[in-house]
């Protein structure tokens, strides 16, 4: 009877392996051919028949993280590795689940335990680098990025990481000469120009003829970087500039001694002797933070005349006009720099100011709903489009009493025109506006409110309403 029983179960065990042979071959073969769901299918179906196979929870994280299941996606990792600990790509591809849900911590053990097992991993040491970085870790980031260099030589996107960390805490003669790094490979997002250049960019000393400074990456980056224009004036007196065409009559009337080009613009060769990009004057001009306080007081130059017909569009307000911009539309960080509209919405309702939308992009969801969670609401000037217009946005900041924006365009537009602004920054700020200061040193008459903890807006907005509700006392 034993006998027969022991039988009957290899038998079932035997029946068992088939049948998830069979499910699991053909889960493969569908998701070689990129057949997602039929894949889970099967995939699914094997493990009922053996759910201790590594290779094919493996296989299922793989499809959850393709379908941007997250969670799902990290359980089944997460199986695989109770099964199988020694596979450093699956602790990998852990730690890239892991953060991409802002688990950061949990996302650092994942790709330190990777490193373990493999510790010439480029990817890993990229991403970790990165985490530490976010986690301010800075010590342990320029060290993993170090090591990814030796991994691979010649690393551009490993010196520029690393230049954005000494920036960011003010070695800036180190930290610039670094960022030119970021030339390489695009990693700046360039203007089409400049990457056809054939020649070294200018050096920074004077000479006889136009020299072209090519904008690079977005507009707020041109904005900044443009800041260091009139120190540039003093040095070479002849030049030409390439921005963003929205911004191009913002330079011109800023800048009437400089040729002004939009982005789409063809720039003849003939017109120039040298060129350099924007963000390559910083190594020229802002090797100290003390360098930050020479211009600091230029403001930039709106459109008067439109100024004057916005301010008859503009609500009419008891207390303070406060322009507000709540989110960001960049690829990799809008997650960490945007406000919720539950945010915004006890924000606005936490006083009587008049708040004013200057938030660009397709937000009319996101403002319909700030606008019925409490009281305040967020007036919008009507017929502007805020994304394409800017000089109508400039003459809306002019306007009003105080800016209030999280780290986006706006940021810049409003800082560049002098007019108080509080730009309310992630956990882990942006190397522009360096650690620990509330005074942005880019910018006059800009303050910076920092979240206290990683992904919490708690501190920022709790600060904000106070300091609202301060500020309609002295009004009163």
């Amino acid at each position: 009877m034993k006998y027969n029983q022991a039988f009957d179960s290899k038998k079932k065990s035997s029946n068992r392996d088939l049948l998830f042979a069979k499910y699991n071959s053909l889960g493969l073969k569908l998701l070689e051919k990129n057949n997602l769901n039929d894949a889970l299918k099967n995939f699914v179906k094997a493990i009922e028949y053996r759910d201790d196979k590594p290779e094919t929870l493996t296989n299922i994280g793989l499809i959850f993280h393709l379908k941007n299941k997250l969670p799902e996606a990290e359980f089944m990792y997460r199986k695989s590795l109770y099964f199988d600990n020694t596979k450093a790509e699956n602790y990998y591809n852990l730690g890239i689940i892991l953060s991409q849900q802002n688990k950061n911590k949990e996302a650092i053990e994942a790709y330190e335990k990777s490193l373990e097992l493999n510790p010439n991993h480029p990817n890993t040491l990229k991403f970790l680098g990165n985490l530490y970085k976010d986690s301010k870790l800075f010590h342990k980031a320029l060290k993993i990025y170090k090591k990814w260099s030796v991994v691979i030589p010649n690393n551009a996107e490993s010196d520029f990481n690393q230049s954005l960390i000494h920036i960011r805490n003010g070695r800036l003669d180190l930290g610039w000469k670094m960022y030119e790094a970021g030339l390489k490979n695009n990693i700046r997002e360039l203007f089409e120009g400049y990457k056809l250049e054939t020649s070294l960019p200018w050096d920074g000393e004077p000479f006889d003829g136009n020299l072209l400074v090519y904008g690079e990456q977005g507009i707020g980056d041109q904005i900044m970087f443009g800041t260091l224009l009139p120190e540039l004036i003093e040095v070479q007196k002849r030049i030409i500039i390439q921005v963003d065409q929205r911004l191009v009559n913002l330079f011109k009337r800023t800048f009437p001694e400089i040729q002004v080009f939009g982005d789409k613009s063809s720039i003849d060769s003939s017109l120039y002797k040298e060129f350099i990009s924007m963000g390559s004057l910083c190594k020229l001009f802002r090797n100290s933070t003390s360098d930050f306080l020479k211009n600091r007081t230029h403001v930039f130059s709106d459109n008067k005349t439109l100024t004057k017909t916005i301010k008859k569009k503009m609500p009419h307000a008891k207390l303070l006009k406060i322009g507000f911009s709540w989110h960001s539309f960049a690829t990799r960080t809008s997650s960490e720099r945007s406000l919720t509209e539950e945010n915004v919405s006890k924000i606005i309702s936490s006083n009587n100011h008049t708040f004013i939308n200057l938030q660009y992009g397709n937000v009319q969801h996101s403002l319909e709903k700030i606008n019925t969670l409490g009281k305040g609401k967020i007036y919008t000037i009507p017929s502007i489009d805020l994304t394409q217009d800017l000089d109508s946005v400039l003459s809306i900041i002019k306007n009003c009493d105080l800016i209030i924006t999280i780290d986006n365009s706006l940021a810049h537009l409003s800082s560049c025109l002098g007019k108080p602004t509080w730009i309310l920054l992630p956990y882990s700020a942006n190397f522009r506006w360096f650690e620990k200061i509330v005074p942005a040193l880019w910018y006059n008459n800009t303050s910076l409110i920092r979240q206290s903890h990683e992904n919490s807006w708690d501190n920022v907005v709790n600060n904000i309403t106070e300091a609202l509700n301060n500020t309609i006392a002295s009004v009163k």
